[in-house]
């Protein structure tokens, strides 16, 4: 019998922008980002999901959830 094994593998992706607070930072990087490429030999075998903005952190280390 065979069996298909994911290993879950989490990752993160940061855009830096200006922005006069938390949700405008939001705002403009989800208008900036771009997905994130991997070579032909990666992306065969992950599925990284859809991406959303999780937090923002301001220039003092402050961070805002989503």
């Amino acid at each position: 019998m065979k069996y298909t094994v994911t290993f879950a593998n989490p990752t993160d992706w940061s855009v830096e922008v200006e922005a006069e607070n938390p949700a405008e930072a939001f705002d403009r990087a989800n208008e900036e980002f771009d997905y994130p490429s991997l070579c032909h030999q990666c992306a065969t075998h992950r599925n990284d999901g859809d991406w959303e903005a999780a937090f923002a952190t301001d220039e003092a280390g402050t961070e805002t959830p989503a």
